[in-house]
């Protein structure tokens, strides 16, 4: 079996992450692809109001494991992700960019300024109705019975359908990388990292440019929803497996990471495999190691096997990382042996 220093590799290992990565050889791992907590306290779960990673202490661990040159792709919400933003970069990563990952799936948690001040005035709304809310969560749907209620007071007239936060609709990936030794051409030499996969990543087109558009930093996952948003550009004839987008959208210029998601799969912040696998194949050097300091359901892991890429992960969460992220990975291990 293979092994990085104690640990095996092609596991998500359990424990907390800086003491794990203090045990793992410097400079072991050729990118990083993450999904931190975003800090926001997202259902009420501990994990995501820690401030673990607004902490440099986190980032400094997992830059003395990537090779000089080496990529970090870090997800990060709307609201939190310039503090880690900031505590990645007084880790000593250079910041290099930020992606765009747009979708439909986001859920309105604005609160009513009228029910506010209703609730507030100790007055009940008269209800005068239902109504079925569906929200995407990825690949699957979740419905549920809401209330009607009509203005108490006249205050809450006057602000009914005032809210308090606009509905989330994308999602930052903080793009930063290790500095490198000498030029980018000695570090590459050297190390094998420092650059990205732009042709492996171009973005599949029926002939608009040789090879396939040159990767953005924007990805969206496809609805309809946010393929509108985009400009109506020159028609297109679509190619099959080509993720374009629709035709005559100029969202078929970005690449489109379709939503997936598994039915065992408990996690309440999974990504895209699709979405994963891009990321991946975008700053991992063939045969390299990917990093998941942050492992939850073990995304990043599945997406970094199914690419052809060897992982290793930390996840402090026991039923995430033993009952989620685990037998997930063996799955693609069994499929991937001759």
């Amino acid at each position: 079996m293979s092994q990085l220093g104690p640990f095996e590799l092609n596991r998500v290992h359990q424990g907390d992450c800086i003491k794990l990565l203090k045990q793992m050889p410097r400079a072991c791992v050729d990118a990083v692809v993450t999904d931190p907590p975003y800090e926001l306290g997202f259902a009420g779960k501990a994990w995501d109001s820690s401030g673990i990673s607004f902490r440099p202490l986190v980032w400094s661990a997992v830059r003395r494991v990537a090779k000089p040159g080496a990529h970090m792709l870090a997800f990060g919400g709307s609201r939190t992700f310039h503090r880690i933003a900031v505590a990645i970069e007084d880790a000593g990563w250079e910041i290099r960019d930020v992606i765009m990952w747009l979708y439909s799936s986001g859920m309105p948690k604005s609160m009513e300024a009228g029910k506010l001040i209703d609730k507030a005035a100790g007055v009940e709304r008269e209800v005068v109705g239902t109504v079925t809310k569906t929200c995407d969560i990825f690949s699957g749907t979740r419905e549920r019975e809401v209330d009607v209620t009509l203005p108490a007071t006249n205050a809450a007239k006057r602000w009914q359908g005032w809210g308090t936060t606009l509905r989330p609709a994308y999602e930052p990936i903080i793009v930063a990388r290790n500095p490198f030794e000498g030029t980018i051409a000695d570090n590459v030499l050297r190390r094998g990292v420092g650059v990205m996969n732009i042709d492996g990543c171009r973005v599949p087109t029926s002939g608009e440019s040789a090879g396939g558009r040159f990767p953005a930093n924007v990805i969206h996952d496809g609805s309809d929803e946010v393929r509108e948003a985009f400009p109506i550009a020159s028609e297109d004839q679509l190619r099959p497996g080509a993720y374009l987008g629709g035709a005559g959208s100029a969202a078929r210029f970005f690449y489109c990471a379709k939503a997936e998601r598994e039915e065992f799969n408990d996690h309440c912040t999974v990504k895209p495999l699709s979405l994963m696998r891009y990321l991946c194949k975008l700053v991992t050097p063939v045969g390299g190691v990917v990093l998941d300091p942050f492992s939850g359901s073990g995304s990043t892991g599945v997406a970094a096997l199914q690419q052809g890429f060897d992982f290793i992960g930390t996840e402090k969460d026991p039923h995430y990382a033993k009952d989620i992220c685990n037998p997930r990975l063996e799955a693609v291990l069994k499929r991937r042996k001759p």
